[in-house]
């Protein structure tokens, strides 16, 4: 299709006006007219390859509601086409991507090659990987694909955009992120999870430069304290801060005083040398695996999760299995699932990917995959998921309502001189009773299980 043809069915478009917004769903921070270009309509056409289709026109709206994304702003296309021979109509739904125009955002996604990683998992990592299966001799119906196809991608700093399928056409959707995730979601979370991990370990037998080596781009970036802007730094720092005094306010003060020494813990180095250093079981992990980055499909039945696809790669990096399996237990399950169930959700991981390497040809001997060295490894890399668990609370709780726009936070807002009196505004509204419950739980009963924390505790 020639760009001035799509040009002039994108101008007829907007002249007719997009489709309104969803109920719930708040009016766009950006308009769609602002982003959506005939390069873009025109990509996605390629990509879908079906030449014998042309454009009759699209509709857009946001595609998500404040609270469910925060690296970036999606939205919701319709795209309406008829084939040019039988005269049929045909709707080619698709999410789209793009960055965000906040220039805070704007930054710490650069510095962290964020949207950069987030394409080349979609070009290069996750094909590779569906590849893989199939030259190990796998069936059509035993490959694990946990991720929507992607249509067209771009990342050049300035008109960076992501077009994939709209699961959500296809019956997946995500589940509650404020109530948190039940045991049947958590262990198909683990389940696919540990397949996931199994490929990319089967691909590199687990070396970790062998991974970086071919992907340099996976090396972690987000916690590097040579890397990480200042402005995140005093953003994390006065989220313990404020935490810490809350906690004290309501009356737990054991806990609030412990999380008040988060930061003197030299956090970011472990962080950095936990998420980021070389490890002896190195995979490819997701990195960002919480309740919004999950999409479920359910059994009409029984509404049971029966299959799941996870989006949003733009944290991945190279790491140990762990990384992954803490920041999903400490930021998306039930409190109850995590106190009661956690052993038995790291059993069905360990299980299944035990099984899954091995079919994908790894002898798991030879390679020291014992449950000795995986309960090790867990226990060494507890902290991470503890502080993006108690990091993240009260974000992943909040109401939509009382999530802060985004879009309007100034680098002023984190500076030494303001940032108390910020970051305390910015997190009254969404520190409600299920934050604070979530946040003391991870404070009292998993934060003193981290060896990093245990000289506060004498």
């Amino acid at each position: 299709m020639s760009q001035v043809k799509v040009e002039e069915e994108i101008q007829s478009a907007q002249n007719d006006g997009a489709a309104p917004t969803a109920p719930g769903i708040p009016e766009p921070e950006i308009k769609p007219e602002d982003v959506i270009t005939p390069t873009i309509i025109s990509a996605i056409l390629d990509g879908y390859n079906h030449p014998e289709l042309s454009l009759v026109d699209f509709q857009a709206k946001q595609g998500t509601m404040a609270g469910d994304n925060y690296m970036s702003i999606m939205y919701s296309l319709n795209i309406n086409l008829k084939n040019a021979t039988s005269g049929d109509s045909q709707a080619l739904p698709v999410m789209l991507k793009v960055l965000p125009r906040n220039e805070f955002r704007l930054k710490m996604i650069r510095d962290a090659n964020i949207f950069v990683r987030d394409v080349n998992m979609y070009k290069m990592v996750l094909p590779s990987m569906e590849e893989f299966q199939k030259k190990a001799g796998f069936e059509a119906d035993e490959i694990i694909r946990p991720w929507p196809t992607c249509y067209a991608c771009k990342t050049d700093g300035e008109n960076d955009f992501l077009a994939m399928e709209d699961l959500k056409t296809q019956g997946f959707k995500m589940a509650n992120r404020k109530e948190g995730l039940d045991f049947d979601h958590s262990k198909l979370f683990v389940t696919t999870l540990a397949k996931f991990h199994a490929i990319s370990f089967a691909m590199f037998m687990g070396e970790f430069d062998a991974i970086l080596e071919k992907y340099p781009w996976l090396e972690e970036s987000m916690y590097n304290e040579d890397k990480i802007p200042d402005t995140f730094k005093l953003f994390i720092e006065g989220t313990f801060t404020q935490h810490a005094n809350m906690l004290k306010e309501v009356g737990e003060e054991k806990a609030g005083t412990l999380v008040g020494k988060i930061c003197n813990a030299d956090y970011y180095k472990h962080l950095f040398s936990l998420v980021g250093g070389k490890v002896p079981f190195a995979v490819i992990g997701h990195g960002d695996c919480w309740t919004n980055n999950l999409m479920f499909r359910y059994d009409p039945e029984t509404n049971k999760p029966v299959e799941i696809k996870f989006v949003d790669y733009q944290v991945s990096r190279v790491s140990s299995r762990a990384v992954d399996i803490h920041y999903f237990l400490y930021t998306s399950p039930q409190v109850n699932v995590l106190n009661e169930k956690e052993d038995e959700i790291l059993k069905v991981y360990f299980d299944e990917f035990t099984k899954f390497v091995r079919k994908l040809g790894v002898d798991t001997d030879a390679h020291g995959l014992t449950k000795e060295d995986f309960d090790q490894e867990i226990d060494k890399f507890r902290f991470s998921g503890v502080i993006s668990g108690l990091m993240l609370a009260s974000i992943m709780s909040a109401e939509s309502a009382d999530v802060p726009d985004m879009e309007s936070l100034k680098e002023e807002d984190f500076t030494v001189n303001n940032g108390e009196d910020a970051m305390k505004n910015l997190f009254l509204n969404m520190l409600k009773e299920r934050a604070m419950e979530k946040i003391k739980n991870i404070a009292n009963r998993h934060l003193p299980r981290c060896a990093e924390m245990k000289q506060y505790l004498q």
